[in-house]
Formats: C-alpha cells, sequence, structure tokens
C-alpha cells in the first residue's frame, strides 16, 4: 500500500530531523536514552498520526508485534515520566507531519 510506505518513510525521516538520531539508530537496538525516545516517538507516530497497524509497524521495523504494543500501550506513561524534552520532541514531530 503506497499510502503505508509513504507514512513511513515520512515520519522516519522527520524522526530523525527533529530528534537529530540517525535512522539506522531509531531503527536498531542500541539503549542509549535519547535513541530509545527518538524509537518510542516513531513507532507511536505510525500508529497514533498515521495510523498504521501495529503489525504492519512491526513487520517494518524488525521489532516483534509484543515490543510495537508494549511502546504504543506504554507511551503516555513515558511522557508523563521523561524529562519534558521528549514531550516537547513528540510535539514537534506531531506539528511537523500535520503541516506536510
Amino acid at each position: 500500500n503506497m499510502y503505508k510506505t509513504h507514512a513511513y518513510a515520512r515520519l522516519l525521516d522527520i524522526v530523525e530531523s527533529v530528534t537529530e538520531i540517525e535512522r539506522t539508530d531509531i531503527l536498531g537496538h542500541t539503549k542509549a536514552q535519547e535513541i530509545v525516545d527518538a524509537r518510542h516517538i516513531f513507532i507511536h507516530a505510525l500508529h497514533s498520526l498515521a495510523g498504521l497497524p501495529t503489525a504492519y509497524i512491526a513487520s517494518r521495523t524488525g521489532y516483534s508485534n509484543e515490543c510495537v504494543r508494549k511502546i504504543i500501550v506504554g507511551f503516555d506513561d513515558r511522557v508523563q515520566h521523561s524529562p519534558k524534552l521528549f514531550a516537547i520532541l513528540y510535539e514537534q514531530v506531531c506539528h511537523t507531519y500535520a503541516m506536510n
């Protein structure tokens, strides 16, 4: 589906630009906090902004369905318990996605 492919690529570009984390790190398995934050923003944005199903997100990112679901379900708690910058970065991603 062209929409899914386009939304995935666009959001990866946006998250990479906003967070200044390279896509190879976003899609990798590094546990550094700022990289994990970018990864969670990307996965949540794919689901909440683009409406992509968890199975599609899992297949494209290489993470398990369970991992993707945990990221999506736990996102609000992560926002509340992370430094303010996390919420600011997510808002910038949302704004940029809405503008294009």
